[in-house]
This record gives C-alpha cells, structure tokens and sequence, in this order.
C-alpha cells in the first residue's frame, strides 16, 4: 500500500498525511501478534486511511482547513478507537473537503481531494 501511495499520490492529492514508518511499526507488530496466536479481531493487520476529519490521538486531523493546520488531538474518534481495537493499521489521513462540506475549493492548504 506504500508503494502504491509513493508511485500514485502525486496525481491524485488522496492523503494530506502518509504515516509512512507508524504504518510499518505497526504491521510488523501484527505480524508478531498473530504468529503468536494474539490477533486483536477480523482487522488484525489490515491498511487503512481515515478521511482528515476523524480524530487520532497524537496525529494531526486538519479537516482539510487553515483553521486547523496544527491542530493535534490527545484522544482518538471512535471510528478511529475501533479500527485500532480490532487491529486495523492506520497507514494515512485522507484528503476531504473543507470540514466535509461542499465541493472542491482551490484556495485550501492541500490540494483538492481525488478520492472516493
């Protein structure tokens, strides 16, 4: 999934935020926990990448916005809480209209979001 983010993102704006080396902490992690008979859910080592809207603790969620260029939350949204529990990796945060609302603005921090 990295190499495939490294090789394409650059035509297709999708992340604002690759988290490029948690990513692969984690998956190493899994791997370990699952030859070890400990695998967390049906997740269990699987990618995944949140819209920047959503909270993760300790990373930074912009919801596409200048307003919140730095803002980095302490604690995680559910959504993001229960991926992690069930042992998804977050591998990024993914590109989104401003605060997830209305269409594509050209005068935003990151390019305009390509994803689905």
């Amino acid at each position: 999934m990295l190499a495939r983010i490294a090789a394409h993102d650059r035509r297709l704006n999708s992340l604002v935020l690759v988290l490029a080396d948690e990513a692969r902490r984690a998956a190493r992690a899994a791997d370990r926990a699952r030859k070890a008979g400990r695998a967390r859910g049906l997740l269990h080592g699987i990618p995944f990448g949140l819209k920047d809207i959503y909270d993760t603790a300790g990373i930074r969620t912009t919801a596409h916005s200048r307003l919140l260029l730095d803002r980095v939350p302490q604690r995680d949204s559910t959504v993001a809480r229960k991926l992690g529990e069930a042992g998804a990796i977050l591998i990024g945060k993914l590109a989104t209209h401003e605060f997830a609302t209305g269409g594509p603005a050209f005068d935003l921090p990151f390019p305009p979001a390509r994803n689905p």
